[in-house]
C-alpha cells in the first residue's frame, strides 16, 4: 500500500482503499452511501473535498 503525503490529492477510489486497508468502516459508508458528494479529496490531517476541472 502506497500511502500519500499531506497535501496529496486522492481519488475517491484511493480513499476507499486507504479506509479498507485501516478499518474504517463508517467512513467507507459514509462515502459509498452518497459517492457523488465525494469526487477528489485532499488528504491532510482528515479528509477534505476539493473541486477540480478534471473530467473523469
Amino acid at each position: 500500500m502506497n500511502l500519500p503525503e499531506i497535501g496529496d490529492i486522492v481519488t475517491t477510489k484511493e480513499a476507499l482503499e486507504l479506509c479498507r486497508y485501516f478499518g474504517l468502516d463508517y467512513l467507507i459508508e459514509r462515502i459509498e452511501s452518497d459517492s457523488e458528494r465525494y469526487w477528489e479529496l485532499l488528504f491532510s490531517r482528515r479528509f477534505t473535498r476539493i473541486h477540480t476541472d478534471r473530467v473523469k
